[in-house]
């Protein structure tokens, strides 16, 4: 079952957006391999445009074409995916950790499950 964690939370118009809190370093597993890279989604309302996540294999991690939500590690245990990050938003930031189900894993595509929705990716490489 999805899950949505807020493990610390930072409020103001100063909040720096690099106190992300770092997921512990992971040495990746053969599964995990294939999460590494770019998965995009079309954006609500605008399917002419992505946004998504870049998963580097550091355990770094990038958002792609999104400036208010500002990912920056993740890690996997095969059958979960948890994201760290900041998100940003008219004055206010916040730190957040999120874990996702992963649902379908391919090397063209990635179904992340929070809660009852599914967040379908489109890998890019």
């Amino acid at each position: 079952m999805g899950y949505f964690s807020v493990l610390q939370t930072q409020a103001g118009n100063n909040a720096n957006a690099n106190s992300a809190p770092a997921l512990q370093e992971q040495t990746q597993a053969p599964t995990n391999s294939i999460l590494i890279g770019e998965s995009l989604k079309p954006i609500g309302g605008q399917e002419d445009k992505t946004d998504g996540i870049k998963l580097n294999a550091d355990g770094s991690a990038e958002s792609v074409n999104s400036a208010t939500l500002l990912y920056k590690s993740w890690e996997s245990n095969g059958k979960s995916l948890t994201l760290a990050g900041t998100s940003i938003g008219n004055g206010v930031s916040s730190v957040f950790t999120a874990a996702y189900q992963i649902e379908e894993l391919s090397e063209n595509k990635l179904a992340l499950k929070i809660d009852q929705n599914i967040l379908t990716y489109t890998k890019a490489n």
